[in-house]
């Protein structure tokens, strides 16, 4: 049994009919990033993420070189054969569409900045400690990331691909949120580096650029006996 944010890097055998079955695209509560926050509270980071733009289901965003298209959250017991770390706890699903537009192959661990923990999830870390709705970008624990086409963790975005990927964290047992917070965190080209020892490369901004609600939906499996099933 595999479990989330502790699988070996690309170990494969989640059940590809589990991803068919996350349900339907999730619906975007609000439309203005700036009239969420200020409804939400989310606590100090709130004046961190004023600024940023609309994120909306099925809308896509330009972040460094890819294109980024949310499409919904989805909180589930299980993804396949991926658990949580503890048998209490559940899963917190971030279903993307992501698009390599440069032309050369790219570090999948790179989605771990652009994507961070959705905000108001119950989001855990590895050691079970719930993660501050006020931690920012950098701060939020990085998900698992998986392949949805072949059921496989995702190590290489290759340019001129789109992916359908499911980023996996760890949520507690008790959150039964009926919608989170999604951030999208920008990156920054470096066109030379310190004493010019990597050159050409993306970084980390840290900073949320795009901002919305979404509702957080069981997948179908557990549509019929509820959240709790």
């Amino acid at each position: 049994m595999k479990h989330a944010s502790s699988a070996a890097p690309g170990l494969i055998g989640v059940a590809r009919n589990v991803f068919a079955a996350l349900g339907t695209t999730g619906r975007v509560i609000a439309g203005l990033a700036a009239a969420v926050l200020a409804a939400t509270p989310f606590g100090a980071w709130n004046a961190v993420a004023n600024d940023a733009m609309a994120l909306t289901a099925d809308t896509p965003v330009d972040v460094g070189p890819y294109t980024v298209t949310i499409e919904k959250v989805v909180s589930a017991k299980a993804l396949g054969d991926v658990r949580a770390l503890d048998p209490e706890d559940r899963l917190l699903i971030v279903v993307a569409q992501v698009t390599n537009t440069s032309d050369r192959p790219a570090n999948a661990q790179q989605l771990t900045d652009i994507v961070p923990a959705p905000v108001g999830g119950g989001v855990v870390d590895t050691g079970g400690m719930p993660v501050p709705d006020s931690a920012g970008p950098g701060e939020r624990p990085a998900p698992d990331r998986y392949n949805i086409a072949d059921a496989g963790e995702l190590d290489v975005i290759n340019p001129g691909v789109t992916y359908r990927v499911a980023l996996v964290w760890n949520q507690a047992g008790d959150a039964r949120p009926a919608e989170v917070r999604v951030d999208l965190a920008g990156l920054t080209w470096i066109e030379e580096g310190f004493a010019g020892l990597d050159d050409e490369y993306w970084l980390p901004a840290d900073e949320v650029t795009h901002s919305g609600m979404f509702d957080v939906e069981p997948p179908r499996s557990e549509a019929a006996t509820g959240p709790d099933a």
